[in-house]
């Protein structure tokens, strides 16, 4: 995360601007080839766990990289001193100018989570620049974070909704198999092959598509 940050900001050489630029793009496209590896990975599953979980993987990674990309602004911010009205940023003052850089990228790694979620930290902004700054995190981790928790709230829901059907229906094979007074050992052996064949469903066909 450090060498991230130092690949990007450490450096005002205009020829190292490109090249963090070129980097900044192929972590862009690494995502992207990341997100399509991961629907592969859930197009290949049939289990809705699965499913649910990879959703929230991707959910979270999500989270992570624009939490990412806001931090490095920040970061950036706090070390041009030069620009700031006041004198001051919140990477020269207090604790922060007497660390390294890890440190430096994982406060503000930390501060930019709590624009997006509700946690809370110390750091605050010291000049207008930062200010500003944190306004509009503030305005895009409202939307981002309120879109994220409504998303997650969906997956969960879908999830449970599937559980208990499928809970409905095996009691409603129950109440047959004892209605109809079926053995215990054939009743058991009935549960068991129906659930592999529910672990294991098979794939989707044309006809089962609703378009």
């Amino acid at each position: 995360a450090a060498l991230v940050v130092w690949d990007w900001y450490g450096s005002r050489v205009p020829g190292l601007r490109l090249m963090r630029l070129a980097r900044f793009a192929r972590l862009i496209r690494q995502s992207q080839r990341m997100y399509v590896l991961l629907q592969k990975v859930k197009a290949m599953l049939y289990i809705k766990i699965a499913h649910l979980v990879i959703d929230i993987t991707i959910l979270v990674l999500v989270l992570m990289w624009l939490a990412h990309v806001l931090c490095c602004f920040w970061y950036m911010i706090g070390k041009h001193e030069e620009g700031s009205d006041t004198g001051a940023t919140w990477l020269s003052s207090g604790e922060y100018s007497k660390v390294g850089v890890s440190y430096e990228y994982l406060t503000a790694l930390h501060w930019s989570l709590t624009q997006i979620t509700p946690a809370s930290m110390e750091g605050s902004p010291k000049c207008s620049a930062e200010r500003l700054y944190n306004v509009f995190v503030i305005f895009a981790g409202f939307v981002v974070g309120s879109s994220m928790v409504a998303t997650l709230t969906a997956m969960m829901t879908q999830y449970r909704m599937q559980l208990g059907e499928r809970m409905r229906k095996m009691r409603q094979l129950h109440d047959f198999l004892v209605q109809e007074n079926t053995g215990k050992v054939l009743t058991r052996a009935i549960k068991v092959q129906i659930n592999s064949v529910l672990r294991h469903r098979q794939k989707l066909r044309a006809n089962q598509v609703e378009l």
